[in-house]
């Protein structure tokens, strides 16, 4: 009798701010690197350094729930001298910002949930073959993963190395950074460099509603993840998809819809359950999975907060409900819930989650799951 055929599903994440929030999380870091957090440190600076041209704009930063993306935006379409420097200097605000919250981790700062999940992939006999990694972050925490698992980073566009931690590895899982990055030197190639101090020089797309992203390398970039998306499953942590993000949703549509295959790609949403009914409602038109419509997460939380269902199929609509609302951000990181709950299904099904000497994944799983460690 002939081995069964394996089916390799494809499988590429885009992950935003959410991810790197759940990294921190986990660590218990005393900051976020949420927008809202952001804008109310931007707000705090202005105040203590006293940055007069941007006196008027700090009464809008403060504002409860206020899109710092759109607010640049605004200020950058006036077409006004003055507006374009507050335009300028709330870039580097922002920048700022983020850079000081990273740095505040340290050196011996380890990226748990990035490294466990690169790690994940690696278990041999797994049906998912892991194709590359979009991000909307600035920040580096993923490379830091990439560099710990693999050994090096891929950016897939031309780079030489100036950075003290990372080292550049072609042939590795490739990271495109749709946005650019705070490590990148504007050269060709790109320098890659631990700490850059202009402004000019750092090669990103700051916050605003039209990202401009028709020169080298964002125009590769985007290229290269319009051909990495002839994917099957298409992961997505902590990326809101919020109307600052159009570009991006038009990308998901033309890769979903447009595929020569005529087979559309699934999106897992990996989010909380509140974000996912408004995406689905928002998005009617995309090829969407809820968070608690993903079997095995589902499985793994009735399990352990509705134990008296555990192993039914049909679990009563009043308990789903139950569940959704207690499945909050107060609550619970829900980067590090999917990991477990990939883990203990892998575990189910007789997988041993061993990849090697530092089995980043296995150790976190079996952390989080009480077993002991094989």
């Amino acid at each position: 009798m002939s081995p069964k055929k394996v089916n390799i599903e494809r499988i590429v994440y885009l992950i935003g701010a959410g991810a790197s929030q759940g990294e921190l999380s986990e660590k218990d870091a005393p900051r976020g690197i949420l927008m809202s957090e952001i804008a109310t440190g931007m707000s705090l600076k202005i105040r203590r350094k006293n940055i007069r041209i941007l006196w008027d704009v700090n009464n809008e930063l403060s504002t409860p729930g206020i899109d710092v993306e759109h607010l640049i935006t605004l200020y950058e379409a006036s077409g006004t001298k003055k507006h374009s420097k507050i335009a300028k200097r709330l870039k580097e605000l922002f920048r700022e910002e983020i850079e000081e919250r990273i740095n505040e981790l340290g050196d011996s700062f380890f990226p748990t949930l990035f490294a466990s999940l690169i790690d994940m992939h690696s278990i041999q006999g797994l049906d998912e073959e892991l194709r590359g990694i979009l991000t909307l972050n600035y920040e580096d925490l993923i490379e830091q993963a990439m560099q710990l698992v693999k050994g090096g980073i891929n950016y897939s566009i031309k780079t030489i190395n100036n950075h003290n931690s990372f080292s550049i590895k072609e042939d590795t899982i490739p990271i495109l950074k749709l946005h650019g990055s705070f490590n990148w030197k504007n050269e060709y190639p790109i320098s890659v460099e631990n700490k850059i101090k202009e402004e000019e020089d750092v090669l990103w797309i700051p916050p605003g509603v039209v990202k401009r992203r028709e020169i080298y390398p964002f125009s590769m970039i985007w290229g290269k993840a319009k051909e990495l998306l002839e994917c099957d499953i298409l992961r997505i942590i902590g990326c809101s998809l919020s109307r600052n993000d159009w570009e991006l949703v038009s990308l998901l549509y033309s890769t979903q819809k447009l595929r020569t295959d005529k087979k559309q790609y699934k999106i897992e949403l990996i989010d909380y359950p509140e974000r996912c009914e408004e995406l689905l409602k928002q998005y009617i038109y995309l090829n969407m999975v809820a968070f608690l419509d993903i079997p095995e997460v589902r499985k793994h939380l009735i399990n352990e907060y509705f134990p008296r269902f555990a192993g039914q199929d049909n679990v009563p609509e009043d308990v789903l409900e139950e569940l959704k609302a207690f499945i909050t951000p107060e609550k619970h990181n829900l980067f590090a819930i999917w990991l477990r709950a990939k883990g203990e299904n892998l575990l189910n099904k007789g997988f041993s989650l061993k990849t090697g000497a530092e089995n980043f994944f296995e150790k976190f799983v079996l952390s989080g799951l009480g077993y002991e460690e094989a």
